[in-house]
């Protein structure tokens, strides 16, 4: 399978959780990698950006077509108006993160994940959750 491939098993993932939050809550909006970006100006809901980031790449094993395991973390991002408080930020994060986390996907495997301390940019707040995967590709 090609990265991108492994890529859309993510995001697909994100998207397969989505509709129990609309549900639950409101529409939300997500803003993906390069694309979908969410336009501020217009924009008052919280919504959740997605990002999916590469670590690192290495032989595995020994065998005569060794396995390569290529590491990555998915990036969810919690933004939220300053002035709105942080609760609905954190429901959202907390509603994906718990749900993707420890969790296979096709070929990708999530870790137990982790939260970075809360940013401030451009009158809006941002909360971010890492949650690590691991990919095992065999070399051809």
């Amino acid at each position: 399978m090609s990265l991108e491939l492994y890529r859309q098993s993510l995001v697909s993932a994100v998207e397969s959780v989505r509709p129990s939050f609309d549900a639950l809550y409101y529409p939300l909006k997500v803003e993906y990698d390069n694309r979908e970006t969410v336009d501020l100006s217009t924009q008052s809901q919280p919504y959740l950006i997605v990002k999916v980031k590469w670590n690192d790449a290495y032989q595995a094993d020994l065998a005569a077509k060794p396995i390569q395991r290529i590491t990555g973390h998915l990036e969810l991002i919690s933004a939220t108006k300053e002035g709105d408080g942080v609760a609905r930020g954190l429901i959202m994060i907390d509603h994906f993160y718990t749900r993707l986390q420890q969790r296979q996907f096709g070929r990708v495997h999530t870790h137990i994940g982790d939260l970075t301390p809360e940013l401030s940019k451009n009158g809006w707040r941002y909360q971010t959750a890492l949650i690590p995967f691991w990919i095992h590709r065999v070399t051809e």
